[in-house]
């Protein structure tokens, strides 16, 4: 798991390391745009747009990994191979 992590975050590009950081703490934030309590159902929807977003960016960040070497945004690390 940790493998994972780390292969996909060395692959991932400034912005998608920015989604990724974004979304990960509006998932965890006890804040919410639109609240559980108030809105039932539609309360939970901006909490699954998030996670899909997250989810969606891991998706094309593995898959740009899988079709090949991908060479991490610091020159003096090894290129990450299939």
């Amino acid at each position: 798991m940790l493998s994972f992590i780390r292969t996909t975050w060395q692959a991932a590009q400034a912005s998608e390391k920015l989604a990724m950081v974004l979304t990960s703490l509006y998932i965890l934030s006890p804040i919410d745009f639109i609240p559980e309590l108030a809105f039932s159902v539609f309360g939970i929807a901006d909490d699954l747009a998030a996670l899909l977003m997250l989810i969606s960016t891991v998706r094309r960040i593995r898959t740009r990994l899988g079709s090949g070497t991908v060479i991490p945004p610091n020159s003096n690390e090894t290129p990450l191979k299939k």
